[in-house]
């Protein structure tokens, strides 16, 4: 049996290899939670880099059906069509080149920028030369283009509104792509309420033709086309809904005398992208050729109205309530004098 003095000395020895027994699995803890912590620490930085990649880059879909992803936001912009352009600036970008303009500029901020030519005649070896990380091309208008500017290595997004809803789509994706989505909001914004308004004076629906095209050449605007949308969207009534579209501009139809008589449209609006009054003229000439035009109510009550190019024509952008304004007012005008 032990003695006390070796039973004090036994019971020294346990708690010794007690405590040397906790501190190594303490220390084997310790370890562990750290090798935890730093594991989790890694995977946190991780994170942070990829919501940081998530956050700086962006992704859209153009009106052709592209998708096409930006690493950031593009800085050097060049837009090919006017409509486009002003779209940038009225969210409060700018570009770097921006194409030839017959008439104003309507945007002073671009007076000095360099021309790369007009919207259907682009000069690509200018474009290079401005090095731009975006350009913004009508997917029409530039489709010949397309091909040289993807060889340059440059970012193409395509647009070519037709409709009030694809302005908003243009408006929507180039506010994201600019980082800029909030002042594209408040612009759509601007133009539905603005579209409401519009329609609400229009109950009276005023029966009305489109015609757009050149002396010898012209075409009645179907519902499809950008200035029989601006016309339907403010409440206005299109005779030519119900016409058959051309094979090669589907947004049009064939001038029918027979038809149009039938009709009897009480306005009609007349669109060139020639000079406006020589258009007109040579149109009355060409009705005046021709008896049967003498029984439709536009023609008897001499209601022709010029719609400016610029506005109708081609996508005016944050222009269109402008547009739409235009119409609206000439609409009201030959509903009083009924």
């Amino acid at each position: 049996m032990l003695n006390r003095k070796g039973f004090i000395l036994f019971a020294i020895l346990i708690i010794l290899l007690l405590t040397v027994s906790g501190c190594g699995k303490n220390e084997a803890s310790s370890k562990e939670k750290s090798n935890e912590e730093q594991v989790s620490e890694e995977k946190q930085e991780v994170s942070k880099e990829e919501k940081a990649e998530q956050s700086t880059s962006i992704t859209v879909t153009d009106l052709a059906d592209n998708e096409v992803k930006f690493e950031e936001a593009p800085k050097r912009i060049i837009a090919f069509s006017s409509g486009d352009m002003e779209t940038i600036y009225a969210l409060g970008g700018e570009v770097v080149g921006r194409p030839t303009i017959e008439g104003d500029l309507q945007v002073e901020e671009a007076k000095d920028v360099p021309e790369i030519g007009s919207t259907n005649s682009i000069n690509i070896e200018k474009v290079a030369e401005l090095s731009p990380d975006l350009v913004i091309a009508h997917k029409q208008l530039n489709a010949k283009d397309i091909p040289a500017l993807k060889q340059l290595g440059i970012n193409v997004l395509l647009t070519g509104a037709q409709s009030i809803d694809e302005i908003n789509q243009s408006i929507e994706m180039l506010g994201m792509v600019m980082d800029k989505e909030e002042e594209a909001t408040k612009l759509m914004t601007e133009i539905n309420t603005k579209i409401a308004e519009f329609k609400d004076l229009n109950d009276e629906k005023l029966r009305s033709m489109i015609i757009f095209g050149v002396p010898g050449n012209w075409m009645v605007a179907l519902p499809n086309s950008l200035s029989g949308n601006f016309l339907e969207a403010i409440g206005g009534y299109n005779i030519a809904k119900d016409y058959p579209k051309l094979e090669k501009f589907p947004q049009y139809a064939q001038l029918n005398i027979e038809r149009i008589i039938e009709a009897d449209p009480e306005a009609i609006f007349l669109i060139t992208p020639g000079s406006a009054e020589a258009a007109k003229v040579s149109f009355i000439k060409e009705i005046e050729k021709n008896p049967s035009w003498k029984n439709v109510y536009a023609v008897k009550n001499e209601h022709f109205v010029l719609l400016p190019n610029h506005l109708f024509g081609s996508n005016p952008g944050p222009r269109v309530i402008e547009s739409l304004d235009y119409l609206n007012k000439e609409l009201q005008k030959i509903l009083q004098e009924k």
